[in-house]
């Protein structure tokens, strides 16, 4: 239990929950001192270890390398990151973003979350978004996108699609589908922004030698917004 003294060989103001430090030429090396162990942890970790409960400790005692190697090591699972928590006043930032990318090579994207006063965008582009009619998703898009996908799902392969310029993806099944469509060097995409957007047919061979008399009416219509292109 916490505050129990330790079986460890450790000086014995380490009780268990107390953490200490080794110094090396990186910098500091946090330890946490279990029941049966010790466990590195990260500087933020550390810090809110102590900040709950410092055990009489003024700081993390120094230890030599030496005495610690013959202590077993353990894991501890912390769900706090390397570096410091960045609190950011909603009020001065409101608009909070999520950015993918993935460029040639990666072995996995890489994701970062941003906070601004607006979304990044230019400033013309402010009012352009598309209100999707079967959607929940606002849209803004520079042009029609080719994008590829790489399924989080081992078992399948990468998919892509065509997203056009109102926001409707169309799925692309193959690279002779591609070819023919005049579309070639997809961009990479993640599935979770875009699989937020009205999924259309796909741009398949059979599916443009199929005829129809009529199409098919939109069971969920919406009223032009007066102003627009159409209106009344």
């Amino acid at each position: 239990a916490a505050g129990a003294p330790n079986d460890l060989g450790l000086p014995a103001d380490l009780v268990i929950g107390s953490v200490f430090q080794i110094h090396t030429d990186k910098g500091p090396q946090y330890y946490v001192v279990l029941p049966d162990g010790i466990a590195q942890v990260n500087a933020t970790t550390a810090a809110a270890l102590r900040a709950t409960q410092s055990h009489g400790l003024v700081a993390p005692p120094a230890m030599v390398p030496s005495l610690v190697v013959r202590i077993p090591e353990r894991v501890y699972g912390s769900p706090l990151p390397d570096e410091p928590l960045k609190i950011v006043s909603r009020p001065e930032d409101p608009t909070l973003c999520w950015s993918w990318e993935r460029s040639a090579g990666d072995q996995s994207p890489r994701t970062t979350v941003l906070s601004g006063r607006h979304l990044p965008i230019p400033p013309s582009a402010m009012n352009m978004g598309i209100k999707q009619i079967h959607g929940t998703a606002t849209i803004f898009l520079d042009g029609g996108k080719f994008v590829a996908l790489q399924s989080p799902d081992p078992r399948y392969t990468e998919s892509m699609y065509y997203v056009d310029p109102q926001g409707v993806r169309y799925g692309v099944p193959d690279a002779d589908a591609a070819k023919a469509l005049g579309l070639s060097s997809p961009q990479n995409a993640p599935w979770e922004i875009v699989r937020l957007l009205v999924d259309g047919p796909v741009l398949s061979k059979d599916a443009a030698l199929l005829e129809h008399d009529t199409l098919p009416a939109d069971p969920s219509p919406r009223k032009v917004p007066a102003g627009a292109s159409g209106a009344p």
